[in-house]
């Protein structure tokens, strides 16, 4: 079937069906949700693949999702830990089992810890934030600022439990339903720490969590960008007809090809400056398709690999022969 809209009703997101039962859930606009999910009708189980940062995001993303297959989901996927994918977990935890990688499982029991250690922090930082917003003119400086804020009034709501995941699961599992089986798989490092994807091939499906950004640049700090690589490249060699990017609209493999020209071109970039720290790095020094791209990651990935570089280097000159 050609991929449609559906008709639900919400503030933060649209749903579009790209088989039957299978549902893309796609942020509105910027600072709705926090990113994508996804809804997979098994058959006697419905999953959810990721849960935003917005948690009344969430609560319209259950709702959906028992409209939408009949039943109250059973299995929620995270597709990695940051915390626009997460935040919305404990609103499935009555009836639902949460599942990760290992490595996202340690994150989020790490993440649990300093959200305790820090929600007073967080909350006067929330109240810093809204005083610089009435103040500050550039254009650029508002984007970062509405981006901390949005992230840390979340971290900081009282009602906010991080549920760890119950069920771990390495490299392949599957999830057998009477209707379809979803497929699931986890890499060591890519976007970040036990990446998940979740796919079902005789559907040509896949939802890639923050593997992909569509049509935005995709943030590189917290992961390997080689390995990044690595990951784009064996899935572009696969017949697929729709990509659920962790951010961006529904995709298919011409975003995935971009996404690898993308981290290429800030590889070669700073490579050929010497991974200079005192070069003003611009959008211009890039390929054109990506210059109107919705970011705030280019100079931050570019920060990125300059450190990255600079604690290589370190690390050798450390090496006592």
């Amino acid at each position: 079937m050609n991929a449609k809209e559906v008709n639900f009703k919400s503030e933060y997101f649209n749903i579009i069906e790209i088989a039957e039962g299978v549902y893309a859930v796609l942020e509105k606009g910027i600072g709705k949700t926090g990113s994508n999910a996804g809804i997979i009708d098994l058959g006697k189980h419905t999953v959810i693949f990721d849960t935003f940062l917005n948690m009344d995001a969430a609560k319209d993303l259950k709702k959906a999702s028992i409209e939408l297959t009949g039943k109250e989901p059973s299995y929620i996927i995270n597709s990695h830990s940051h915390g626009d994918h997460i935040v919305g977990n404990q609103l499935f935890k009555d009836k639902g089992i949460l599942m990760s990688s290992p490595q996202v499982r340690d994150e989020l029991i790490k993440f649990k810890n300093e959200l305790k250690a820090e929600k007073s922090m967080y909350i006067d930082r929330v109240k810093e934030l809204e005083e610089a917003l009435i103040k500050e003119k550039d254009e650029g400086a508002i984007m970062n600022l509405k981006n901390e804020l949005f992230f840390l009034s979340n971290f900081s709501r009282p009602e906010l439990d991080i549920w760890i995941p119950e069920i771990t699961f390495e490299d392949e599992i599957i999830l057998y339903g009477t209707k379809r089986n979803l497929q699931l798989k986890t890499f060591d490092i890519g976007h970040s720490k036990g990446d998940a994807i979740a796919y079902i091939p005789e559907e040509k499906i896949y939802f890639m969590g923050d593997l992909l950004f569509a049509k935005s640049h995709p943030w590189l700090g917290h992961g390997n960008p080689e390995e990044f690589l690595t990951i784009l490249r064996d899935i572009s060699k696969k017949d697929i007809k729709y990509f659920v990017p962790g951010h961006g609209p529904l995709a298919t493999i011409e975003d995935v090809y971009l996404e690898i020209k993308y981290i290429e071109e800030l590889l070669e970039l700073v490579e050929k400056n010497n991974y200079s720290e005192e070069k003003q790095y611009s959008l211009d020094e890039i390929s054109p398709e990506f210059r109107e791209w919705r970011t705030l990651s280019f100079n931050w990935n570019i920060q990125f690999l300059i450190e990255r570089n600079k604690e290589a280097n370190n690390k050798s000159k450390c090496i006592d022969f």
